[in-house]
């Protein structure tokens, strides 16, 4: 059997919060070792329980956070980040995958799609 995948969440939304219990409820492989409501907990959070994967509210990255992207990557250089949102936009999806994020969820799609995100994230596109 594989290891858990460690993902912490860094999210003021509780509603997110609430769709991020499901995913670990629906795929037992996805252990949530963090729920993070800002930026300063999400930063020291990191190196205490050592996450696979953050996803990380866009509300987050609102004000200009968005260097936030590339510092967690200089940083952590294996974590992975996904970027997620009730917005849809374009342009939000190109503006986190520039800023170093791995990959960009919309809130309003499925819980099966984040699980399958994940996973391309973390092991690259199925062979």
């Amino acid at each position: 059997m594989s290891q858990a995948v460690r993902i912490l969440i860094a999210s003021t939304d509780t509603n997110s919060t609430a769709f991020f219990l499901e995913l670990e409820e629906q795929n037992p492989r996805h252990q949530i070792v963090r729920l993070c409501e800002t930026i300063a907990d999400m930063n020291s959070a990191i190196p205490e329980v050592f996450p696979d994967i953050v996803l990380i509210s866009l509300d987050l990255l609102h004000s200009g956070n968005w260097s936030l992207l590339t510092e967690l990557k200089t940083f952590f250089p294996t974590l992975k980040i996904i970027v997620f949102s009730s917005d849809r936009s374009p342009v939000f999806l190109k503006t986190a995958l520039n800023a170093g994020a791995n990959g960009f969820f919309s809130a309003g799609n499925d819980v099966g799609e984040l699980i399958d995100l994940i996973d391309l994230v973390l092991h690259g596109p199925p062979r």
